[in-house]
């Protein structure tokens, strides 16, 4: 058993099918009060079939391991699971990492076949978010996440304004107000200290960053959508101070209706059509803006129809087995040029 500060950890060391059962931890505070949690342990077995007519070399990763198979039981019981089944035999890397890329080969007889592994890294994110928090003045806060991986860089916000390690932030200041700050030292007793010497005089202004538009790559190109499909348009934004969001159409603002849906909160802005009609389609503009100037993108939606019908079938130069149709070109293409017209013809009956 083993504790780290408020982390409880019980080790079971080479586990065996014995092993299994329900895991419970009780704790109790000095005023007798009991908190409990449990968990169930499951030991998987582990079976090798035909170690006798099949050997695998691991190359490169594990260059010391030779046959028997019987030599890798070790190996496999940790990082991987071999599996037979009659003439199927499958290798299974488990949780693979960075290190486990490499040439893999398999040795059957005088007969081999090699295949490469190559890994991506996985990008980060999270797996326990932020929770809002509801505390009595004076009290601790703490808000706690949590990453798929630990190299990552992180940076935290307050209103939008990043939060560096040192001095308290002040909120509640007007614009170009005057101010002289004191500091009081107040104990876990409730007894307050005779305040510091005043700091020198400020003026507040906020420090002004230019906006800036962050989309998706997928955007540089046409946004294409079937006819009765929804789209859905988003940009990331950052400035200071926090930028104003607006969204336009050849010139013309759009607003949040029933049919246009606009989310905006302060780092982040969506427009989703519903129901996308070729008229839908177009130049979509963002643009955000604040004191320090402003950031716009244009995004560009072509709505795929049916195209129009074409207009003023006539026939000419008729003759007792052939005649010439003519016709003008559909007035819109439902967005796609096109590429042939099919003619349907009607016998009349005597």
């Amino acid at each position: 058993m083993i504790q780290r500060d408020n982390v409880f950890s019980l080790r079971i060391k080479d586990a065996q099918k014995g092993d299994e059962a329900d895991y419970r931890i009780t704790l109790t505070n000095h005023r007798g009060e009991h908190v409990k949690s449990s968990g169930k342990l499951s030991v998987r077995g582990w079976c090798f079939t035909n170690t006798n007519t099949t050997l695998f070399q691991i190359l490169d990763k594990h260059p010391d391991l030779v046959s028997p198979l019987e030599s890798l039981n070790p190996l496999f019981d940790h990082l991987m699971n071999l599996l037979v089944d009659k003439e199927k035999h499958t290798l299974t890397i488990k949780d693979c990492t960075l290190a486990d890329e490499g040439e893999y080969t398999v040795v059957a007889g005088d007969s081999k076949a090699t295949a490469e592994l190559i890994i991506s890294e996985a990008p980060t994110d999270f797996s326990a978010h932020l929770k809002d928090q509801t505390i009595t003045e004076f009290e601790d806060a703490e808000f706690t996440c949590q990453l798929t991986k630990e190299k990552a860089e992180v940076k935290w916000y307050r209103n939008g304004r990043e939060i560096r390690e040192g001095p308290r932030y002040v909120s509640g200041l007007i614009e170009d107000a005057t101010y002289e700050f004191r500091v009081f030292a107040r104990n876990s007793a409730g007894a307050i200290s005779a305040p510091s010497q005043p700091s020198e005089a400020i003026t507040c202004r906020d420090d002004i960053e230019e906006p800036r538009l962050d989309v998706d790559a997928s955007y540089s190109s046409n946004v294409v959508v079937m006819a009765g499909e929804p789209f859905k348009l988003e940009a990331n934004v950052t400035g200071r101070p926090i930028p104003s969001l607006v969204w336009t159409k050849e010139g013309k603002e759009l607003e949040d209706t029933a049919k246009i849906e606009i989310k905006t909160s302060d780092f982040h802005t969506t427009l989703i059509n519903k129901d996308s009609l070729r008229r839908d389609g177009g130049a979509f503009t963002v643009t955000a803006s604040n004191p320090g100037g402003f950031a716009k993108f244009t995004f560009n939606v072509k709505v795929l129809d049916r195209p129009g019908p074409p207009d003023s079938l006539s026939v000419t130069d008729i003759a007792a087995e052939k005649c010439v149709l003519n016709w003008l070109h559909p007035t819109h293409d439902g967005g796609a040029k096109i590429e042939y017209f099919i003619i349907q013809r009607l016998a009349s009956t005597h």
